[in-house]
């Protein structure tokens, strides 16, 4: 029999079968106190966590910890230094939501060309928009900061309309359904090309409000802005005042600084901001799908095997 899994994520009977099935093994499900399973924790090899989860402590207290499995796509609250002294082997569910996500951005995209917003407004005062026009997408530029799974995704997506893409990527190279793919550095210089910028971008301390008065003077004042991957890569207030002052023309936020949004926020008012509550990436089966990645990257620990979903315990993600 394999070595026990041990979980302080709740998991269904459903999910420990399931886990219990393909690794031949057996699930003990444990407290987010962590304290309370203190006698087990010589045991602990094996671990399903959140990355707010108490990490750093759990590290400190389970000394035979090798495979550590995020239930999350991001991983930025992790301590990665402890991790890496320990050798610590560290997967997560990142691509999971990437069909969704990816679905969430193209959707906005073509409720802003469709102009769906100005029209359902027109609709609710009775007013009848002579010679209303449809802006299309062929020909028009989508900047991808994150070329990795949702933004390759994107760009797909992107190319059934006739868009072309730049790729924002750590590691330069060639990515598929992109014309250009450069580096984060050179992201700047590529703005004043996009009529769309979308941020798919991990957060770590080189992306951290990324997304600031440079970049939005340097985009068109006709672009529109785009952010899914973590609120802290935006400065919510040069953006709050980029589209006040008409720098660019629209922006869509899922993510945000500091969540659930306050009802104060004075983003709630800002004209041409469209708002969602973090639900871009909400599977409503996510636990389902996370325990076939759990499944997957399990196999391959015990396997000595390559993680499909390692985190790169270096770079942050």
């Amino acid at each position: 029999m394999n070595c026990e899994v041990f979980s302080i994520e709740p998991l269904s009977p459903e999910q420990i079968q399931q886990i219990e099935f393909h690794t031949n093994g057996i699930v003990t499900i444990l407290s987010r106190d962590f304290w309370s399973f203190w006698e087990l924790m010589p045991q602990i090899e094996v671990l399903i966590a959140r990355d707010r989860d108490a990490i750093s402590q759990i590290v400190n207290v389970c000394p035979n910890l090798k495979f550590l499995f995020i239930v999350s796509t991001g991983v930025e609250r992790l301590p990665f230094e402890q991790l890496r002294e320990r050798r610590i082997l560290v997967a997560n569910t990142g691509g999971v939501n990437s069909e969704i996500m990816s679905n969430y951005v193209m959707a906005y995209i073509l409720a802003d060309s469709a102009r769906i917003e100005e029209n359902l407004r027109n609709q609710s005062i009775h007013h009848w928009k002579r010679y209303q026009c449809v802006d299309g997408l062929l020909d028009k530029t989508i900047l991808i900061a994150g070329a990795g799974r949702v933004g390759t995704l994107i760009a797909k997506k992107a190319e059934c309309f006739g868009m072309r893409s730049i790729g924002i990527k750590r590691d330069v190279m060639p990515v598929a359904h992109f014309q250009k793919v450069t580096s984060l550095e050179s992201m700047c210089d590529m703005l004043p090309m996009a009529d769309y910028v979308v941020c798919c971008l991990p957060l770590t301390p080189k992306t951290r409000k990324i997304f600031d008065v440079v970049a939005f003077e340097k985009m068109k004042s006709s672009s529109m802005f785009i952010n899914v991957s973590r609120g802290a890569c935006v400065n919510e207030h040069d953006l709050m005042d980029a589209l006040k002052k008409s720098k660019i023309r629209r922006a869509v936020l899922d993510v945000f600084g500091n969540e659930p949004l306050t009802p104060d926020s004075p983003l709630w008012d800002i004209p041409n901001l469209w708002l969602s509550p973090h639900s871009s990436g909400r599977l409503e089966n996510f636990m389902d799908e996370a325990i076939q990645y759990f499944v997957e990257n399990y196999l391959a620990y015990k396997n000595q095997k390559e993680l499909p979903n390692r985190v790169d315990l270096v770079n942050g993600y």
